[in-house]
């Protein structure tokens, strides 16, 4: 059952545990969603930051964290997205993270202004993190703490080319009256939101409108 991603409906337990730690031993998700949805082949797009956002996606795939973030001395250069053979990454991780990317493991990719978020399906699940700024890519890192850029860091790149391509050409006004968007796999969103929806309304018009869950 490792990294499958599901829901637990109940749960029988005896133990002990200090109340201040109960939220790290057992935590409620929210998997409700509401609003908008842009359908794009595999992908659903929000460009709302409540529909979406990091901290309620984030719950579905890592339990709850404690008080300190991990520090990393690396600080990588810059370098445009739009000619990642700038990106100084050994083969070996490059030709990797393109298999994840058509493997389709990044599950979740989130821009907000210009700090960048994404989620990436691995031997388990991995935050990957990034400045995003007029196409350049600044202090990107991953929390699999490999030394210099990873497999995860690539296959999101190439990931985030992708999502900003559809972007700039079918959902441009949206993008640039917020400065926001989001894209998670919809298989994602049926598994850990719809599928157990004992309630609400999904709206469906036709291929190029939008699907509505509330």
């Amino acid at each position: 059952m490792k990294d499958m991603l599901g829901i637990v409906v109940d749960v029988r337990h005896q133990f002990k545990v200090r109340p201040s730690k109960y939220e790290r031993v057992i935590a409620k998700i929210d998997t409700q969603l509401q609003g908008e949805f842009k359908i794009f082949n595999r992908l659903l797009l929000s460009f709302d930051r409540k529909s979406l956002g990091k901290e309620k996606i984030s719950q579905w795939f890592f339990p709850p964290q404690g008080e300190e973030p991990y520090i990393s001395t690396y600080r990588p250069d810059p370098f445009p997205l739009d000619d990642l053979t700038q990106v100084p990454i050994e083969h070996a991780r490059l030709e990797r993270g393109l298999q994840y990317y058509k493997e389709q493991r990044v599950v979740y990719v989130c821009i907000d202004d210009r700090y960048g978020y994404a989620i990436v399906s691995g031997s388990e699940y991995y935050e990957v993190e990034f400045e995003y700024n007029n196409g350049i890519i600044e202090d990107i890192s991953c929390s699999c703490y490999c030394d210099g850029h990873c497999k995860h860091e690539f296959a999101v790149l190439l990931e985030l080319q992708y999502t900003l391509q559809i972007v700039e050409r079918e959902f441009k006004n949206e993008y640039s009256k917020n400065g926001y968007v989001t894209t998670i796999d919809k298989d994602v969103v049926w598994q850990m939101s719809v599928r157990w929806s004992n309630k609400g309304t999904i709206i469906f018009h036709n291929q190029t409108e939008p699907i509505i869950i509330n």
